[in-house]
């Protein structure tokens, strides 16, 4: 065994990044090349491949053969990518995970920015790091978030369950169960880099158009923000009311 393997056997790291991929082959080798130049060596990368029928297995086991960076594969038979992160945090031996999409990478310090912020944490009640998403073109912080959070809170969470025909339920809903009252360190460094959109905008399909085509996956996703502990009072209300109007709609329907 070499140096990097025995180093691996007896460190556990303090960051596991899970990135769920299906047919993502073509994006995981920029992710890649970002994680194993970071200046924080101190993670596990865990790619939880949910039935991919491209490439994206035999290019895990490369990778991972390389040994610059601590690379898992986990094989998953299409169960959905709140299934797939929840497997990935069933193993992770970080005590933080963040989730990674293929599509993205990391700048050089996001490690290092994520791992510096939680050593300044303060007490049992903090839920982990949060800090912004870069946009590629500028490398400056746009609107969006991403949180690497303590990975006991997320192996506590319910799974939203996938239905059929509709879309897949929202994989924040993992993190909200986990962070659910608690608060978050926040650090200006972007943690993480998307592409840009070429049309400057992102077209989402309207909340009815939304509801209308995937009713059980919004109940089950008004379901869990309902049971939330530590919601305030009038936006419980809210969900509780949202969540009869959607058992009126599925019993008429």
């Amino acid at each position: 065994m070499d140096f990097f393997g025995y180093f691996c056997t007896i460190m556990a790291p303090t960051l596991t990044i899970i990135t769920p991929a299906h047919n993502s082959a073509d994006h995981l080798r920029m992710l890649y090349e970002s994680l194993a130049t970071q200046t924080c060596l101190d993670f596990e990368w865990i790619i939880a491949d949910d039935g991919s029928t491209d490439y994206t297995r035999r290019l895990a086991d490369t990778l991972a053969a390389q040994r610059r960076i601590p690379v898992r594969l986990i094989s998953l038979d299409h169960v959905g990518r709140c299934a797939s992160l929840a497997a990935g945090y069933a193993v992770a031996e970080g005590e933080l995970a963040v989730c990674v999409e293929p599509d993205r990478f990391m700048p050089d310090d996001g490690v290092e920015a994520i791992l510096t912020a939680w050593r300044g944490r303060s007490g049992d009640h903090c839920a982990g790091v949060r800090g912004p998403v870069a946009l590629a073109s500028s490398m400056e912080p746009g609107r969006e978030k991403i949180s690497a959070l303590r990975t006991d809170l997320l192996r506590r969470a319910i799974i939203p369950q996938t239905f059929p025909g509709e879309r897949e339920p929202d994989h924040t809903l993992i993190e909200m169960q986990a962070m659910d009252g608690r608060t978050l360190v926040e650090t200006p460094v972007p943690l993480c880099i998307t592409e840009d959109r070429t049309d400057g905008f992102e077209v989402r399909p309207s909340a009815w158009r939304r509801f209308k085509t995937s009713p059980l996956t919004a109940r089950e996703e008004t379901r869990i923000k309902r049971n939330l502990a530590h919601i305030p009072l009038l936006q419980k209300l809210r969900h509780t009311l949202a969540l009869s109007l959607i058992e009126l709609y599925l019993k008429i329907k």
